[in-house]
């Protein structure tokens, strides 16, 4: 059976293969490589490339200036809007529109909220560009659907929203919330603007506010 060790020697190699890039051991990365190890049953060679692999899809999360992240939240604040205009209401209300509740969500990818063996059929879904290469943009906003009842019925405030997604963590429904994304994948793309269409599409990188 596999056993996670901290894979410091993976990241060593990882940076310095990134050096211009990435000259530093960022939050969340092993995270990454800890899912990653977990499936190579310990094999750093053949981990080092599906961490880059992941890192060219994800590295922008882990941008210094958070750029990345603030792309990511942004483009959910924008399919909240678009999905379901009364909780994206109450949620302005609160000062909650920038997302910062899905921040971990998206950061590492779902990893804390989910068991190993959940968060790597999780991943198969959001890194096989199902629909979409942000389809991990819609699993939030299913989390957040899945929540809204909470959120309303209870009036959470800012506080409140952030302490209540951070709580989620080994009570979703993984099945049930991959049905939903989908779901909401369809409603979007007949109500959403053509500029976020092209982002989810990836056509492009940049996202306005």
């Amino acid at each position: 059976m596999f056993r996670f060790v901290f894979p410091f020697s993976l990241f060593v190699q990882f940076i310095s293969f990134h050096f211009t890039e990435c000259n530093c051991l960022k939050q969340g990365m092993n995270d990454f490589a800890a899912i990653v190890l977990s499936i190579t049953d310990g094999d750093e060679a053949i981990s080092f490339w599906l961490l880059k692999v992941l890192m060219d899809r994800r590295g922008d999360n882990f941008r210094k200036d958070q750029s990345g992240m603030h792309t990511q939240l942004r483009a959910l604040n924008r399919i909240i809007r678009t999905i379901d205009p009364e909780l994206f209401d109450h949620l302005e209300k609160v000062n909650a529109t920038e997302c910062f509740f899905a921040f971990r969500w998206m950061l590492v990818q779902f990893k804390r909220e989910f068991s190993f063996d959940t968060t790597k059929r999780l991943w198969e879904a959001t890194f096989s560009n199902f629909l979409t290469p942000h389809f991990d943009l819609f699993v939030a906003a299913a989390i957040i659907l899945w929540s809204r009842d909470i959120i309303l019925t209870q009036q959470l405030q800012f506080d409140g929203i952030l302490g209540y997604a951070q709580g989620l963590s080994g009570r979703l429904p993984l099945d049930n919330l991959l049905v939903e994304a989908e779901r909401v994948f369809f409603i979007f793309n007949q109500l959403a603007p053509r500029d976020l269409k092209e982002f989810i599409a990836g056509g492009t990188d940049s996202l306005a506010p």
